[in-house]
């Protein structure tokens, strides 16, 4: 079995850099258009030496779009004069891949400006983008839907000061996590914020003159809470009064809490595959190791179905010396760690050995290959007596995504909203950048035949409705949902 279509490694960034930057000439500097220079230049050459899209000749118009983004990014360095300008650049370049194992984050405190004309707009499942969110004086009611702003459509604003600089704007779930920065402004210098806009409220249609503002420090706090949406679902398992089981994997980043779950789960296994029904709920999960989703199949529906799992035919690990490093930084942490399983480790063990092997023969990479599917096909597994749902948010991300495949090539139904869609592109190595101000991630891998294709989300056969909104109200809604007769596909 191939381990590395079951493990997705997440993404951590560290803080505690300095706070003086270095310029290319290795000289201490606060200027920003340097900055910018520096990192960028920095960020480009490390994808051509290590991005495997640099050298995946079935993807052949990976370097050409990378030329492209790379041109206009530094096209735009002449614009900046402060760290918001620098850091939408960056944003703005590794968009571009409409990947987000291709990210930047800050190590260290950009302080970017906060303003906006007193509301916030969101979009709807239908594409719409409507009023969620008001000061008392705001000129627009909750609701009011957003027709265009200064001539040009409420969609292609979006797309032009929302989706350029967040990638992968064609899925709804980029949308849904984003669409609320049309007017929230954090000093993007390379858009331009809307003035006159049209609403449509009760049927009536109007145009608003915008009076962007700084936020105040009370305004900042109601609208964190509305724009980060923090997760608040605790891993666990638990028995509800009326016997269904609820599993919470809300990350899947190894932790004593994730341990715990699954041990609970192992231990009450017999009492719950003769329950009426069981809820996987992945919501707020959007990635970390794939092993835990394999280990869930594993205990419920038995070895041969984890054997059975639906994988990419072969996984291709870019061969340079970079990767290779940090493959050996990544397992040496590991091995520390309780809560990783030693599959994991030995995998990464056999990851770094024929990387190796294949950088000595000057190959561009190393491609571990999965069993033929007739012997998935053929595999045998018991199916088990409950329904199962898997629900589902639109974070639902990289091995989150996997776990989706996983639970749906066992009959589980999906439940909840839409996920994300992620690249073939996976698993990051993580850089900083030479100012020190920002990290970075880049890909390490190509998966080759995946069944889930290339931002391809699931969707949910029982949409949560738009009005339900808590995880009181949404734990209703799943309770109150029948049972279905469970058939092993």
């Amino acid at each position: 079995m191939l381990s590395s279509s079951k493990l997705v490694l997440c993404f951590l960034l560290v803080g505690g850099l300095p706070d003086a930057a270095v310029g290319a000439s290795g000289e201490i500097t606060n200027n920003w258009r340097d900055i910018a220079r520096s990192d960028l230049v920095y960020l480009h050459r490390d994808i051509l030496r290590n991005h495997p899209g640099a050298v995946n000749v079935q993807d052949p118009p990976f370097l050409s779009r990378e030329k492209q983004a790379f041109h206009l990014a530094h096209s735009r360095i002449p614009s900046v004069s402060n760290a918001a300008g620098y850091f939408w650049l960056m944003r703005g370049y590794v968009a571009s891949f409409n990947n987000g194992h291709v990210a930047i984050a800050p190590a260290q405190e950009l302080r970017l400006p906060e303003s906006w004309p007193g509301f916030l707009t969101e979009y709807t499942d239908d594409n719409e983008q409507v009023v969620v969110y008001r000061a008392a004086d705001a000129p627009v009611p909750l609701g009011a839907k957003l027709l265009s702003c200064d001539g040009v459509s409420a969609e292609m604003t979006a797309h032009r000061n929302i989706g350029e600089f967040t990638g992968a704007w064609q899925l709804l779930a980029q949308r849904k996590l984003s669409g609320y920065r049309l007017f929230f402004d954090q000093g993007n210098p390379f858009v331009s914020r809307p003035v006159k806009c049209d609403f449509l409220a009760k049927g009536v249609r109007k145009r608003i003159q915008l009076h962007w503002r700084e936020l105040t420090e009370s305004e900042k706090s109601n609208v964190s809470d509305r724009v980060v949406q923090p997760d608040s679902h605790s891993i666990g398992l638990r028995r509800l009064s009326d016997g269904i089981w609820w599993l919470t994997l809300s990350s899947f980043i190894g932790s004593d809490e994730l341990d715990a779950a699954i041990k609970k789960l192992d231990a009450h296994r017999k009492e719950i595959i003769r329950s009426s029904r069981l809820v996987i709920d992945l919501r707020g999960n959007d990635g970390g190791m794939s092993d835990y989703a394999t280990e869930v199949v594993r205990i419920l529906w038995g070895q041969a179905a984890a054997d059975a799992l639906p994988a990419p035919d072969a996984v291709d690990f870019r061969a340079t010396k970079d990767n290779l490093e940090w493959w050996k930084s990544a397992f040496s942490e590991l091995v520390q760690q309780p809560t990783v399983p030693d599959t994991t480790k030995n995998w990464i063990a056999d990851v770094i050995s024929n990387l190796s092997t294949a950088i000595k023969a000057k190959h561009p990479f190393y491609s571990a290959q999965e069993e033929p599917s007739a012997a998935k096909q053929n595999a045998k597994h018991s199916g088990i007596s409950p329904t199962v749902y898997v629900l589902t948010d639109h974070r639902c991300y990289s091995s989150c995504l996997n776990a989706v495949d996983y639970f749906r090539s066992l009959g589980a139904v999906q439940i909840g909203q839409e996920t994300n869609g992620d690249s073939l592109y996976m698993d990051s190595r993580k850089l900083s950048l030479p100012s020190g101000r920002l990290a970075a991630s880049v890909p390490l891998e190509v998966l080759r035949n995946r069944l889930r294709g290339d931002l391809v989300t699931w969707k949910p056969e029982i949409p949560l409705p738009a009005h339900i909104k808590g995880d009181d109200a949404v734990e209703s809604w799943v309770t109150s949902l029948p049972e279905r007769s469970h058939v092993v596909p």
